[in-house]
């Protein structure tokens, strides 16, 4: 019933990375916390509803007869009966709760054998954000409440079923036809960066439960023609975008929540933390970041064979909060990140060895300078291009690290010790 999208990446890798765990407690600034390993605190409990398996031929449906035979009663049963199978099936293949009620409530969303009134309550719909690329709320189908959204890979920018025309491209990662596009950035990749964010900075950062998805969703938005597609999902976070926020409200923001996302973004080389990249929760006085699909890009990867350039975008810069001296445990946090064990979950995940590369280089930088006793707001100015579009010192030193090595630059071993001696060079005595 449903095809498949035809792309030349279709069989992505599914991440068996989480676990299943929750937890409640409070860290040590005396903040309420959640871990969101697996399960959005929004879903209580499993309801009972019907299954299927979309790959099924018409004639092959689970109720197909139902539908077609039973009274209205009975056949609303028999979905009931069949979309509960779909729920233990899901739970045996080892999904989480949150994973299980999204696929199964856009399942049934787009089942054309349930009646429209039994779910126009919980279809998804448009988030409705001035972003470049398509993304939808996943509503829960007891409550009808938002628990996620799916961004599905073949409507990210430059991709075939963008929303926009403006954004929609057939598929072509040489292409140069991309205008706004971050330099380092791989069409229909930012459902990996997603989920890599949550991996490295989930427990940390507050990064929301991500996760990829494979579910029927319509072509695009005005199409009701569906296919099976792949694309991050990410648990929904309560609160309001910082753009929303008063100037108080965003005064009074512990220093630690800014510095944690400083930290995060640092490391991970965020393309666009733009203050509508995060939520604030004023229940837990927290921040929560989303849209992490320009993070992890290679444009500071220094084996690569044009021009060297930092793509990143740090909105925290202009915040107070900023100047204070560095928060203790983010600070701890940044030093202690084993990038060695990271990177080889970010291979696992399919993230480009270009990508690796420069997740090393900002990870090199960031505990660098810490040690050195330089602050988050002088890391990010460095890491930043100018306004006036003038590259950035982390991208002019990592040329001239390459530069001093020629032809041994390939030497990973050797580059770093050599990055290491510019940054002295350049840095320590500006900053003494």
């Amino acid at each position: 019933m449903f095809s498949k999208i035809n792309s030349e990446d279709s069989n992505l890798p599914s991440p068996d990375y989480f676990s299943d765990v929750s937890e409640i407690g409070e860290d040590v600034h005396g903040r309420t916390y959640r871990k969101r390993k697996a399960e959005s605190p929004v879903i209580k409990s499993l309801p009972n509803s019907p299954s299927k398996s979309h790959r099924k031929e018409v004639t092959e449906h689970r109720y197909f007869q139902a539908s077609v035979t039973l009274s209205p009663s009975k056949k609303l049963r028999a979905c009931h009966i069949e979309y509960s199978k779909r729920v233990l099936e899901l739970h045996e293949e080892g999904k989480s709760r949150l994973e299980v009620e999204a696929i199964v409530a856009i399942e049934i969303a787009f089942d054309p054998y349930v009646e429209n009134d039994e779910k126009t309550d919980f279809l998804p719909l448009p988030t409705g954000a001035e972003g470049t690329a398509g993304s939808y709320y996943i509503f829960d189908r007891i409550a009808c409440r938002k628990i996620g959204v799916f961004k599905p890979r073949d409507e990210e920018q430059f991709m075939p079923n963008n929303p926009s025309s403006t954004y929609r491209r057939p598929y072509d990662p040489d292409s140069t036809d991309r205008p706004g596009n971050r330099k380092g950035h791989e069409p229909g990749g930012g459902w990996r960066k997603e989920i890599a964010a949550f991996i490295v900075g989930g427990d940390f950062a507050d990064v929301p439960f991500t996760c990829l998805l494979k579910v029927p969703f319509p072509i695009r938005r005005t199409q009701s023609e569906c296919v099976i597609k792949e694309g991050s999902f990410q648990a929904f976070a309560p609160g309001k975008l910082l753009t929303n926020c008063t100037r108080k409200e965003i005064s009074n923001l512990p220093t630690f929540e800014v510095h944690k996302i400083a930290a995060f973004d640092l490391l991970t080389g965020s393309g666009d933390r733009t203050l509508a990249n995060l939520i604030y929760d004023d229940i837990s006085n927290r921040l929560i970041p989303i849209d992490h699909g320009y993070n992890f890009l290679d444009s500071l990867d220094w084996m690569k064979s044009d021009g060297i350039k930092s793509e990143t975008k740090f909105a925290w810069i202009r915040l107070e909060q900023i100047k204070q001296p560095v928060d203790p445990e983010a600070k701890k946090w940044a030093l202690n990140y084993d990038v060695e064990k990271n990177t080889s979950l970010l291979r696992k995940l399919g993230i480009s060895e270009g990508s690796i590369r420069e997740h090393k280089v900002r990870v090199f930088f960031a505990q660098w300078g810490l040690r050195q006793g330089f602050d988050f707001q002088y890391l990010g100015r460095l890491s930043s291009p100018s306004s006036s579009g003038k590259n950035s010192l982390i991208a002019d030193m990592v040329m001239e690290a390459k530069a001093r090595l020629g032809d041994s630059a390939s030497n990973e071993t050797l580059f770093f010790a050599t990055f290491e001696k510019v940054l002295s060079d350049t840095l320590l005595e500006s900053w003494s």
